[in-house]
């Protein structure tokens, strides 16, 4: 799925909640650039692409919720295909065939 490395949520987590040991863990990781072995959070059908390095453009609280207030994620969103469609409406991403679902 193409997961963010530690550096980049490091990006707010310099400063924000820090003190968590979660965080403690991501920073090391992001000092020593090592990738996260991240718990999944959503789990998508195979037939459907999803890359969060095409989303990079994407604020993260818009399917993470306040990552920055966070030390950990869940779904804070249904991700079916209206919300995907929607958001893609409203910031003019591609929405015909193909753009979001894999040949079967």
């Amino acid at each position: 799925m193409s997961l963010p490395p530690a550096q980049v949520c490091m990006g707010c987590h310099r400063t924000v909640a820090r003190e968590k040991p979660a965080i403690a863990t991501l920073a090391a990781a992001a000092r020593n650039r090592r990738r996260i072995a991240w718990e999944p959070v959503w789990f998508r059908p195979e037939f459907v692409r999803f890359s969060h390095h095409t989303h990079r453009a994407s604020a993260c609280a818009v399917c993470h919720g306040p990552v920055a207030e966070r030390d950990a994620l869940w779904r804070e969103v249904e991700t079916n295909m209206k919300f995907c469609r929607v958001c893609h409406e409203q910031n003019g991403a591609r929405i015909e065939g193909g753009t979001c679902h894999a040949e079967r």
